[in-house]
């Protein structure tokens, strides 16, 4: 009992130690990006690092303008950090201790979603007032948003804890004694798990992040006003 709650303590420790570093790994290339447009010439084509960094954000840019109207531009940070925050702590941990991917924690990936949640009044009083208020009156609606919040939360979570546990039973089975030493350390295994690595580190966390922030813009903007209306509102305030 004593050495599977130093392991967990030890997992919590790991996933700690992930979302510090993911943070800042996202902090050192926010402040390079930064550097290097404050520091280039302002007539400079950009190149390299700075044309992808843009080509990124005039991308999520486009995405919020689609889904919440082009004066919500600046939730671009946010999403971004959202979608590269997901992917990040996937990727760190494949490495192993000291890393280890938060986003299997049920209280992790809840956190993200109670920021939908939140999200989802904020613009709904924004966009609607009182009424989005007296909407809350019926237990429907209520269940309506709740149903939402689990929904993503639970996505999330299931695909990141799937990867977790197949990778686990596979480890586990090939290090059992009853296996050839050249199995059990040389780790031959590799070749066949590596695919698995490959779709379940890269591509369902590419898509799963994907998936997560889409959700989340899209539930933000069920409560807007028709599209039209925002256009007739930004033409008015433009003039």
């Amino acid at each position: 009992m004593k050495s599977i709650q130093t392991e967990l303590s030890n997992e919590t420790i790991y996933a700690l130690i992930t979302i510090a570093t993911v943070t800042l790994i996202i902090g050192a290339f926010s402040l390079y990006f930064w550097l290097k447009i404050r520091l280039g010439k302002p007539d400079a084509i950009p190149t390299g690092f700075v044309l992808l960094v843009e080509t990124i954000v005039l991308a999520v840019e486009r995405l919020i303008s689609n889904l919440m109207g082009a004066r919500f531009k600046k939730l671009t940070p946010y999403v971004i950090y959202l979608f590269l925050y997901i992917n990040l702590t996937n990727l760190l941990g494949i490495l192993g201790p000291p890393f280890s991917t938060p986003l299997r924690y049920v209280v992790i990936v809840l956190t993200l979603g109670m920021v939908m949640l939140l999200g989802i009044f904020v613009f709904g009083f924004k966009y609607n007032g009182v009424k989005f208020v007296l909407n809350y009156l019926s237990p429907l609606e209520w269940m309506s948003t709740f149903t939402a919040f689990v929904s993503i939360s639970f996505r999330l979570f299931g695909n990141v804890f799937a990867g977790f546990l197949v990778f686990s039973l596979i480890y586990g089975l090939f290090t059992q004694p009853f296996w050839p030493r050249e199995i059990r350390y040389f780790n031959l295994v590799a070749i066949f798990i590596a695919p698995l690595h490959l779709y379940f580190d890269f591509f369902s966390a590419f898509l799963q992040s994907s998936v997560f922030v889409v959700l989340t813009l899209t539930y933000w903007s069920l409560n807007r006003p028709d599209t039209n209306e925002i256009n007739n509102k930004q033409i008015k305030n433009s003039s």
